[in-house]
């Protein structure tokens, strides 16, 4: 019978040794060759009847290799069942060579080093513990904006001949100035200028108009308000190839006036917006417009949220790390090599990936969370209609089937059960902890978003900066 033996280290790293005596796989391998005796057709022998002798030396070598390792990975299986390591077992530099006899069988010993998870109960996740947990509440300008939105796009468009006015969509075609003339074999395209999208000095020119008329703007300026240059030129001006150059200034002819209609508030919208009798008046349309809105904001909120709640348990939770073991494992697991000082410049980064990794992992064990089947299944479709794709728009049975081949897809799947994952934890230490509530408008969930991106910015051109400075060191 195998011998598992746990040679304790320190606190961090066990030696691990397994003795695979040859009762534990003589069987097997006996078996493999007599499979393999009864399946041969070698020249000189009838089928099945080649002497086992010979089949011993032809095969033995590679069957008795596949055997051992198999016994050895049952093992191994046995002996971490109750560990919690970092990464997998490695290879002890004192480990005997292993060069299995194939035709003398004897016990092989194998010796490997083991990365220790450390032991301690994740502190910070208990109702003596506070943390600031965001709310969404709409204002009225923004519940105003959108409803003013929807009735745009359910409304009914018509051209018009006088003179233009907010709200309306206006076509020109345009060509590139030179001066104050238009160049010869300068730009010419067309496009179209949404009147509360230009900037006010455009949009004042505008409202003077009308079709037919003709006037000069300057489009990375005026079209868009706030738009990059990048914008305008593939979106606007239409321009494909990054190395032609056109001026800014361009000559623009109004030759539609595109005026919407503005849908009414009445039952045939509420229908339209929500589903059949789900919504049967203003004030009730009014608010569905405004809990939509609080929930499309709430996923920054709360994404804010346990960034803050994350960083916040992993200074109460500090931990120590098998630093030489996980070196020697990253050098060895890594797809392509990479060198010492490379790893010395990245390593600490990837021990706090790793810490949190670990807090996680106790996290999830301690709330007993775990993610099913349905829910990923539902985590799909969510994603699919993410998308844009309505179940009520396709043929039965699509939205099934592309759920059962995102299914199929290892890589998918993992990425989905680990977004359900973080949702469940976020939830549960929230259900635990001291909840600090603080409402925000969108106008103040929209700034702290940008402080927050802001903050990550730097952190990352830190690491950046950080890495590239022990390049320069190195050479």
């Amino acid at each position: 019978m195998a011998k598992i033996f746990k040679e304790e280290v320190d606190t961090l790293n066990t030696i691990l040794k397994i003795t695979i005596e040859k009762a534990d796989y003589i069987k097997e391998y006996d078996k493999q060759l007599k499979t393999y005796q009864s399946q041969a057709n070698l020249k000189g022998f009838r089928k099945g009847k080649t002497p086992i002798g010979h089949i011993r030396k032809m095969f033995g070598k590679q069957l008795i290799y596949d055997v051992i390792n198999k016994s050895l990975q049952e093992q191994l299986n046995i002996a971490l069942k109750d560990m919690d390591i970092f990464g997998d077992p490695i290879p002890n530099a004192e480990s005997p060579i292993f060069d299995p006899n194939h035709i003398s069988p004897i016990d092989h010993e194998f010796y490997f080093d083991l990365g220790i998870v450390p032991t301690f109960e994740v502190e910070g996740v208990n109702e003596s513990d506070s943390y600031t947990f965001y709310t969404i509440a709409a204002s009225d300008d923004i519940v105003d904006e959108d409803i003013l939105n929807f009735r745009k796009r359910a409304g009914s468009s018509t051209l018009v001949e006088d003179d233009i006015q907010e709200g309306d969509l206006v076509k020109v075609v345009a060509q590139e100035l030179d001066g104050e003339k238009v160049k010869e074999d300068g730009l010419e395209t067309g496009f179209s200028i949404a009147i509360d999208d230009a900037s006010d000095s455009l949009k004042k020119k505008l409202l003077k108009k009308k079709k037919g008329d003709t006037l000069n703007i300057n489009v990375y300026k005026d079209v868009q308000k706030d738009a990059t240059k990048e914008h305008v030129r593939s979106y606007i001006l239409g321009i494909e190839k990054d190395n032609e150059e056109y001026g800014e200034n361009f000559e623009c002819n109004i030759i539609e006036v595109n005026r919407v209609e503005l849908a009414e508030l009445n039952q045939e919208s509420f229908d339209k917006a929500f589903g059949e009798g789900k919504v049967k008046s203003e004030e009730e349309f009014r608010e569905k417009i405004r809990e939509a809105i609080n929930n499309q904001m709430q996923g920054n909120a709360d994404a804010i949220a346990f960034r803050n709640l994350k960083k916040a348990l992993m200074e109460k939770n500090e931990m120590e790390v098998p630093s030489d073991f996980l070196k020697r494992w990253i050098k060895l697991t890594n797809e392509k090599n990479i060198s010492d000082e490379q790893l010395d410049k990245e390593f600490p980064y990837f021990v706090e990936d790793l810490k949190w990794s670990v807090i996680r992992g106790k996290l999830i064990k301690k709330f007993e969370l775990s993610v099913s089947e349905e829910e990923l299944k539902n985590g799909f479709m969510s994603a699919l209609m993410g998308y844009g794709l309505d179940p009520s728009t396709v043929p039965p049975g699509t939205f099934d089937n592309y759920i059962e081949r995102m299914m199929e897809d290892q890589k998918a799947v993992r990425e989905q059960a680990d977004r359900i994952m973080g949702d469940k934890l976020f939830d549960a230490i929230k259900d635990k902890v001291t909840n600090i509530e603080e409402k925000l408008d969108e106008k103040e969930i929209e700034e702290l978003v940008k402080k927050v991106n802001e903050e990550v910015e730097a952190e990352n051109e830190k690491v950046k900066a950080a890495i590239q400075t022990e390049e320069v060191e190195v050479k």
